[in-house]
């Protein structure tokens, strides 16, 4: 796999993607970026801005560590789902309640969670008397259906925070499943849940700062998983864009070697044909009715965000892949420019490769 320099060797033109991010630093909206490209595994890297706007000296490089927020679903939760199944350790029809005994909607399967149709509600701030995982699991186990399992989609933590329950129960522990299953196999090595235990804590971009936790450096963001001591189905990672490119290249090349051609195929079919959205498993599939994937986006498209400002985009007609990294939470959650800014770096990346 090559990996080329975007301002010396670029095998195609980044200077409109990189216009529009260093446009957006310079008028705040976001903190700064990293940003990853790739057509037929030729990798081109971009970094822009600072990490933490109260430091100067904060610039953004390859080694800068983003709160990836629910890109944790698809990195993580979804891929070690996957290989659970393709070891025959899990299966999409499995009810909930078989891995879960408390859970008691035995109508929900693994399926139904990997695709957000499970019923469970999008979200209930009740999550923040929680203290720890073990209140969490209990919390959620607890709750009603908003929907017959299947006939809706609604994006939902919860569902994918009990997966993660699951998974550790089928592995015994998941961040230790994840390193093993995923990160070690791809070279990820930057990837980690935690980064402040391990001492990454000035690798990493700031998030919020908030009244009860102040700047949030090196913790997730996300306050579902911060309850879950940081590792969680639905958050908690944090990496750059190189790693994340390997994972990209992972999938797009087929899942080797980590999943089996025939388990990587579950990911390229929709599941929710008929329903208000389109999903494959754990990923948001082609639809050109959600603005997330820009304008020019194939068919063959699977995409995902995260809170804190990330987003992974994979292309498997044009075989392209985008990361883009930000902090946009940072320093305060209330800035969704990220969705405009988002959308027009995907479409000027697809504009630019369709004029090849």
């Amino acid at each position: 796999m090559m990996k080329t320099n975007p301002l010396i060797h670029g095998f195609f033109s980044m200077n409109p993607a990189i216009q529009i991010l260093k446009q957006a630093v310079d008028e705040g909206k976001i903190p700064g970026a990293q940003l990853s490209v790739s057509h037929d595994g030729i990798i081109e890297e971009f970094n822009v801005g600072k990490a933490n706007i109260f430091d100067e000296t904060s610039l953004v490089n390859s080694q800068t560590l983003y709160d990836l927020a629910s890109l944790t679903k698809v990195v993580s939760t979804t891929t070690l789902a996957l290989i659970a199944i393709q070891e025959g350790r899990l299966h999409l029809e499995d009810p909930v309640d078989l891995h879960l005994s408390g859970f008691k909607h035995h109508e929900v399967t693994i399926k139904h969670l990997l695709t957000h149709t499970s019923g469970l509600c999008a979200d209930d701030k009740k999550y923040r008397s929680v203290q720890n995982p073990k209140e969490m699991l209990e919390f959620i186990l607890l709750k009603d259906l908003d929907f017959n399992p299947g006939t809706f989609v609604e994006y939902t933590d919860f569902g994918y925070i009990l997966l993660g329950f699951i998974l550790e129960k089928i592995y015994g522990n998941l961040e230790d499943a994840v390193t093993t299953k995923i990160l070690l196999p791809l070279n990820m090595h930057d990837t980690c849940f935690n980064p402040l235990e391990k001492g990454l804590t000035s690798h990493c971009a700031p998030t919020e700062v908030t009244f009860d936790r102040g700047l949030i450096q090196g913790e997730v963001h996300d306050g579902k998983a911060y309850r879950m001591n940081g590792v969680s189905g639905n958050a908690g990672l944090f990496s750059n864009t190189t790693d994340l490119m390997k994972f990209a290249q992972c999938l797009l090349l087929g899942g080797a070697p980590i999943l089996t051609p025939q388990t990587h195929g579950l990911l390229l079919s929709c599941c929710t044909d008929g329903l208000n959205l389109r999903r494959t498993l754990g990923w948001q599939f082609s639809d050109h009715g959600i603005s997330h994937f820009g304008d020019h986006a194939s068919d063959l498209t699977l995409f995902h965000t995260g809170f804190s400002g990330t987003s992974l985009c994979l292309d498997f007609r044009r075989q392209i892949a985008i990361v883009l990294l930000t902090n946009r939470v940072h320093p305060k959650r209330d800035n969704d420019t990220i969705k405009g800014i988002r959308n027009a770096v995907h479409d000027a990346v697809f504009e630019e490769f369709d004029h090849l």
